[in-house]
């Protein structure tokens, strides 16, 4: 069941749900508030910034969002997709999306080609010094924030980093 339809269930059809051993779908802390969000958080009854950290799962104009609301009013919320197993153990942060936008990964990213297809034959690195020998495949780039002229820019060939340019 697509978790934006789930508005249209009244309290009897959760009820009839459970009668017959079907669990609803729940999330932890949280509701479906009157105007249709699928919404969770530190406050089930705050579906706005106000004084509590929220996400949200709404659906606009046809299109399907999702978002999240700051500690208060003033500050934006902020994403963090994470993988783990089912105990909790093993947590990988993937990608973090701060609050003001900015998007960062602790893994190599493969961006699409130019034909908005996905591949992973060229990823991307970023970092401070030469880049290690040990790391990377061939094809893939690293990006150098201190480096100098002719040293900003490396690409994978045969084996090892090669300084491109720029």
């Amino acid at each position: 069941m697509n978790p934006l339809d789930l508005y249209a269930l009244d309290q009897k059809s959760w009820a009839f749900l459970n009668l017959i051993g079907q669990t609803p779908l729940t999330f932890p802390t949280t509701i479906l508030n009157s105007a249709g969000y699928v919404t969770g958080g530190s406050s089930p009854l705050n579906p706005g910034g106000l004084g509590a950290s929220r996400w949200v799962i709404d659906n606009q104009a046809g299109q399907t969002r999702f978002f999240t609301y700051g500690p208060s009013a003033a500050v934006n919320g902020s994403f963090v997709i994470n993988s783990q197993r089912s105990d909790g153990s093993n947590s990988l942060d993937i990608l973090s999306i701060s609050a003001t936008g900015v998007a960062t990964s602790p893994n190599k990213i493969y961006p699409g080609t130019d034909a908005a297809v996905a591949q992973s034959a060229s990823g991307l690195y970023a970092g401070t010094g030469v880049p290690n020998n040990a790391n990377g495949e061939n094809g893939d780039f690293y990006f150098r924030s201190d480096g100098g002229a002719g040293t900003c820019i490396y690409q994978r060939r045969a084996g090892a980093w090669i300084a491109t340019g720029a």
